[in-house]
């Protein structure tokens, strides 16, 4: 039976490495010439020795700027020198984070995106709550909050990724303690936020840059969050969905990722009326404008005309269709017979059925998929 430090080293050797003889330890992997790097061409290796750069361990010490002068010397590019020290630096790390490298039987979906793009609102309707002031001004993350998120067949777990810049460089700076074994990542882009489009198009590009590179192949769920009711019909907001879309799709296909774009909205219970939802926005939402109580007295009466206007419509339809049929009608008592019996026969009630005992599952990722697909749509965060 192997070791942890064999499995670990195995794992390296698969991933980051072309080697004929598994190493006996991590320091003689860092004492290894580059050449065996994957990627790194024999002629590579040659071009670096000028630099001394001569073991693995070297491309630790490397600056950014000696990193840009050698790779203009050499017509190395600069992608691999990032992917040699990253794997320089996991390596000389490895074996104190080698918890981390050791598969876990929890499923693993993470969820990351710029701060105020709506995620843990997001997810917190997704856990069922459903007054607007729990979910529409909550405070940022710190760090990474994992949470347990019961569906019908089992539990998920899902880490919650803070998206402010300081912690965004945390998670790219360590990778290790975030991006392995992972299941599915749900990437979340305000999408009525088109001046931040590149900012998290760039981020989105490095994590997959990232899980590509630790050979992970999870499924990618992108939301086009707060695509609300009151706006999807606006020319400015179909232009950048569809630009959006565009650009992810082509990421993500070239990047050989399975993947699903998906609108969303935490408003989304109020897809038919937008009017409605854009009174709610108004009220509950973090760019609230009533500031005073006669403001929030008019626009919880206008909310409540459209709420009765709406009901009223319905209730209209509603008899149209009954209406001409017996539906709806109390029958008539006359000429209606009432035989009484003296003989009563009592029977005794069954038993009630038992129970089945649901066994909560390791689910795959289909299942998740399937079931959260499902949470999406009855928490009314998809259509």
């Amino acid at each position: 039976m192997s070791t942890d430090k064999e499995k670990i080293i195995d794992i390296f050797c698969k991933k980051f490495l072309v080697v004929e003889k598994t190493p006996n330890s991590f320091s003689e992997i860092l004492n290894m010439n580059p050449s065996v790097l994957k990627e790194c061409k024999n002629e590579y290796g040659e071009k670096l020795k000028k630099y001394k750069i001569t073991q693995i361990r070297d491309f630790v010490k490397l600056k950014s700027e000696k990193i840009k002068k050698i790779a203009k010397e050499t017509s190395i590019s600069e992608e691999l020198f990032e992917k040699w020290i990253l794997t320089a630096e996991l390596l000389s790390r490895a074996w104190k984070k080698r918890s981390l490298y050791l598969k876990k039987s929890k499923q693993k979906i993470i969820v990351l995106g710029l701060n105020n793009a709506g995620k843990t609102s997001m997810l917190e309707s997704l856990k069922g709550k459903t007054k607007f002031g729990d979910i529409t001004n909550l405070p940022p993350t710190k760090g990474v909050d994992i949470q347990k998120i019961e569906v019908e067949n089992f539990n998920l777990t899902i880490w919650d990724f803070g998206g402010q810049e300081f912690h965004r460089q945390d998670y790219l700076k360590n990778p290790e303690e975030f991006f392995l074994h992972i299941d599915l990542i749900i990437y979340v882009i305000d999408i009525q936020d088109s001046e931040r489009f590149d900012e998290s198009i760039e981020y989105f590009d490095k994590i997959l840059d990232i899980v590509s590179y630790f050979k992970e192949n999870p499924y990618v769920l992108v939301l086009l969050h707060k695509s609300d009711p009151d706006i999807r019909q606006e020319v400015d907001f179909q232009i950048n969905l569809e630009m959006i879309s565009e650009i992810i799709s082509t990421s993500l296909n070239e990047k050989k990722f399975s993947f699903e774009l998906i609108q969303s909205s935490i408003y989304n219970f109020y897809a038919n009326e937008p009017e409605f939802a854009k009174s709610f926005k108004q009220f509950f939402g973090p760019d609230k404008i009533a500031k005073n109580l006669e403001e929030q007295v008019s626009i919880l009466s206008e909310m409540v005309i459209k709420l009765n206007s709406s009901i009223m419509n319905q209730f209209q339809e509603l008899k149209g269709i009954i209406g001409g049929s017996n539906l709806g009608k109390i029958p008539s008592t006359k000429n209606i017979e009432v035989k009484s019996s003296n003989k009563q026969i009592v029977q005794p009630p069954p038993p009630p059925p038992k129970k089945k005992v649901q066994q909560k599952v390791k689910p795959n990722r289909n299942d998740v998929m399937s079931e959260l697909r499902k949470v999406f749509k009855l928490r009314n965060l998809t259509e």
